[in-house]
């Protein structure tokens, strides 16, 4: 992870500055559609000059034409706004899937230290059938991990049972060490 140079850990995927910048941006927007109407009627007065008057009196259509430009102009910083908003909301969004994925990961790690997530991973872009990753991608990453790695045992023929799947106890005949010189014996059949 990454060290700032005071040697503060910096979490790649911490979103408090990008969620005060969002509510700042959202309150903005806010008071600016609340007070469309009279803001836009205080920029539109101050553009109205001698020659836009002219225009009202003598080419009604051409007048509300500029108007209309004038509108689209004061709408423009607000829609600039509302895209700024939902690029945040997106990044926001990201960084916290992301978050859960590397902590879903490392716990991963932690649970099986002897498995190569790298390799793990490659098998999961190359080997898997497209199905496959639909299914896995459903999931959430800590049992997206787990599934993944069932799917790279069953690829690699590894069905060893778990540790928790063994019998506690065994059960069977006891064998005779005597037998082995008599012709009964196992080895002495052939």
């Amino acid at each position: 992870m990454p060290d700032n140079p005071n040697g503060d850990f910096i979490d790649p995927y911490a979103t408090d500055e990008d969620e005060a910048k969002l509510q700042a941006l959202e309150e903005e927007i806010n008071q600016a559609s609340q007070s469309l109407e009279s803001d836009f009627a205080k920029f539109a007065a101050g553009k109205v000059d001698e020659k836009m008057e002219e225009l009202f009196f003598e080419n009604k259509e051409e007048f509300f034409k500029n108007v209309l430009v004038w509108q689209n102009d004061f709408l423009q910083e607000i829609r600039e706004k509302q895209g700024q908003a939902e690029n945040l909301r997106q990044g926001i969004g990201l960084k916290k899937n992301f978050s859960q994925i590397e902590k879903a990961q490392q716990e991963f790690q932690k649970n099986h230290p002897d498995i190569n997530i790298d390799e793990l991973m490659e098998f999961y872009q190359n080997d898997l059938s497209p199905r496959v990753k639909k299914e896995l991608d459903k999931l959430e990453p800590n049992a997206f991990f787990e599934a993944l790695f069932a799917e790279y045992q069953k690829a690699n023929g590894d069905t060893q049972p778990q540790k928790d799947a063994l019998p506690q106890r065994l059960e069977g005949a006891n064998a005779d060490l005597n037998a082995q010189n008599s012709e009964d014996g196992t080895f002495n059949r052939y």
